[in-house]
């Protein structure tokens, strides 16, 4: 068998689920060798013909990292990726992620081969679901050192897989490398629960059947993030099901209660409902909350994304209609509590208030130290500092301590005026967690305030690096210009305004103001001029260009 028509994966840990042996035997039924590389010792239920490999050959074990921070928590993603670029560099060949199912033999006849997948509708770029290479290719070279001079602490998810490919695509040249999404990912990440419910097989086996597709992604990553059961059997009918039925995969019987399922299949639609996808059109919003309520109607997501996606206040009243209906402890969860005490501010249900927003602060305090701190941060929001400080004042009662939950307690003190008494606040909170990147914006914002401006720059520059946001590169901009830094104060004005669609006046204001003082006036007035052209319906700039007499406009585009 040729290097080429092997297939090559990593897995960490020792337990390998149902949906991994699905794949893994999928290959083998293609015709493809199977190699697995492992860390573990332990043994392991493999499919027969998997041959297992020890993943120390590639990179020491000292050398693995996982994702430490948001919704990736504990995710190998970024590791996994470094991985698979020092075995193909190695030892050439395949490489398949371990959630991909293959419904026919790999096209394999060119020597360079990378998937690609839909980012969102109409945009489609590399990815690194399937990539096949010679050992030593420079493309691989790239990459691995690309990662090697990064702080992998600070590595964000997806940073180093599909961005890193998609860069270095482009910058050598490799785009004829590159083969339609259609082959290795034909379902994007925002319909990722297609493969999971009967009602979607029909059309997805026929698309599974075109002789140009040739693996079922599963996204992996999605599916961990909302906990899947992934030894259980699940809804008859799904297409997993009749993968698991096509390659004799069976399930573990008694692991998995079948409400434990029945969750699960909830889960999976509303978090596409809610989360994934921020293209998402009403209708099908509304279709996939129709479903999951035919599993279970009592489920505090389905009122979680009733609540949020609400437009109309017949809408909220009809949500307020169906919480009536079941059982009464579903409005004391936290989700439903936020979401709800949020639609009845947006709707000026005022009537409501007082009971929402106190359910709010039970639910907050019986949830624990992180939804206090999220509760308290909407109180803030709507400018009720008397609500947010005895929220803060019983968690303190109930000696509730984390991270956001100081950065909360800061924000209020400072919004009160005792930059003292939240600068310790803030402290406390990168003690705790230093990348707890708002805490160390915040931070800056009352050093800068007090004009601690050389004190103030390490904590704008760090969360400016970790979280790039308009907010935080506009602190940083403002420290930098109190420090007379006009290169660097550009630069953080200039990515602010990227990041904005160069629809933020106050970056463009003061980014006129470090032109201005740098000697381009004429750069200064054509900046102005254009954002004024596309924004003619600015008061703040339009009063702005009355006052500094301000005269000249372009038109848009």
């Amino acid at each position: 068998m040729h290097a080429s028509e092997l297939v090559q994966s990593l897995w960490i840990g020792s337990n390998i689920s149902r949906i991994e042996k699905i794949s893994m035997q999928s290959f083998l039924s293609a015709g493809h060798e199977y190699h697995l590389y492992t860390y573990s010792e332990e043994p392991m239920d493999l499919p027969d013909g998997v041959v297992r490999k020890d993943a120390r050959e590639i990179v020491p074990e000292h050398m693995v990292w996982h994702h430490g921070h948001g919704p990736e928590k504990g995710s190998v993603a970024g590791f996994s990726d470094y991985f698979r670029f020092q075995l193909l560099f190695q030892r050439g060949g395949v490489w398949a992620d371990a959630d991909l199912i293959c419904v026919r033999p790999l096209p394999l006849d060119q020597e360079v081969l990378i998937c690609s997948e839909t980012v969102r509708p109409g945009l489609v770029q590399p990815s690194t679901q399937l990539l096949k290479f010679p050992a030593g290719d420079r493309f691989l070279a790239e990459c691995i050192a690309d990662i090697e001079a990064r702080d992998v602490d600070g590595i964000a998810f997806l940073e180093v897989g599909p961005a890193l490919v998609d860069r270095k695509v482009r910058e050598l040249g490799y785009q004829k490398h590159v083969v339609p999404a259609d082959y290795f990912c034909p379902v994007p990440w925002w319909e990722f629960y297609r493969p999971f419910i009967p009602g979607h097989a029909e059309k997805l086996m026929e698309l599974l059947a075109r002789e140009d597709v040739y693996c079922l992604h599963l996204w992996h990553e999605l599916l961990r993030r909302i906990d899947i059961p992934k030894d259980a059997e699940m809804a008859k009918g799904s297409v997993i099901e009749q993968m698991a039925e096509r390659f004799a995969v069976p399930s573990s019987p008694g692991r998995h209660d079948p409400r434990e399922v029945q969750d699960f299949l909830v889960g999976i639609l509303l978090a596409n409902a809610e989360d994934w996808c921020s293209e998402i059109e009403k209708p099908e919003i509304e279709r996939l909350v129709a479903e999951a309520a035919g599993i279970n109607p009592a489920d505090p997501r389905l009122f979680r994304v009733r609540y949020e996606k609400a437009d109309l206040p017949e809408e909220f009243a009809a949500t307020e209609q169906e919480l009536a209906r079941v059982p009464a402890e579903v409005a004391r969860i936290f989700m439903v509590a936020l979401a709800r005490a949020q639609a009845a501010r947006r709707f000026g249900r005022d009537d409501l208030q007082p009971v929402v927003e106190r359910n709010l602060s039970d639910s907050a305090l019986e949830a624990g130290p992180d939804a206090t701190a999220e509760a308290a941060w909407h109180f803030l929001r709507r400018q009720d500092r008397e609500s947010a400080a005895s929220l803060l004042e019983e968690a303190d009662a109930l000696g509730f301590s984390s991270a956001s939950l100081h950065v909360a307690r800061g924000r209020h003190l400072q919004l009160s005026g005792k930059n003292a008494l939240a600068e310790g606040s803030f402290r406390a909170a990168l003690d705790l967690d230093g990348k707890t990147w708002n805490a160390a914006l915040l931070l800056a914002e009352v050093l800068h305030s007090e004009g601690e401006h050389e004190a103030a720059l390490p904590h704008a520059q760090s969360a400016a690096d970790f979280q790039k946001t308009v907010w935080a590169f506009m602190v940083l901009a403002r420290v930098q210009m109190a420090l007379r830094n006009s290169e660097a104060a550009e630069l953080a004005l200039r990515s602010a305004l990227e990041l904005s669609g160069g629809a933020n006046w106050n970056a463009t204001r003061l980014l006129h103001e470090v032109l201005s003082q740098t000697g381009r006036p004429a750069e200064a007035s054509e900046l102005v001029s254009s954002y004024l052209a596309n924004n003619p319906e600015d008061a703040r700039a339009l009063n702005w260009a009355a006052r500094n007499g301000h005269t000249r406009h372009r038109a848009a585009g």
